[in-house]
């Protein structure tokens, strides 16, 4: 009777486990996934940005060392972000434009 309990709790604590690894490893965002609005708008919201939804992004360029593409990104509710990612790398970002012009001095374009 114990011994059933005891098999019991496992399962139930592997199972919760199990559960929150596979919700963790679906909330990620693939850096080397194809860009879409879809793609902007999860990192804007993992990054706790203000965006209803991703209507376009533009190309803006490659850093200086080429490691890093660059996007504008336009939400409908008139926010604009930067949205960068190194597939290379593994990694990608997002900053707004007004936090870009006050750290780097760049202008976001029209």
């Amino acid at each position: 009777m114990v011994a059933k309990l005891f098999i019991g709790l496992l399962v139930a604590i592997a199972l919760v486990l199990l559960y929150r690894g596979m919700s963790q490893e679906q909330g990620r965002i693939d850096p080397a996934a194809p860009l879409d609005v879809k793609k902007i708008l999860a990192v804007l919201r993992a990054k706790n940005l203000q965006c209803d939804s991703v209507d376009s992004y533009t190309p803006i360029g490659k850093s200086r060392d080429g490691k890093w593409d660059g996007y504008l990104a336009r939400c409908h509710d008139g926010g604009r972000y930067i949205y960068f990612q190194s597939p290379a790398l593994g990694k990608l970002g997002v900053s707004s434009c007004q936090e870009v012009s006050f750290k780097y001095s760049y202008r976001c374009p029209d």
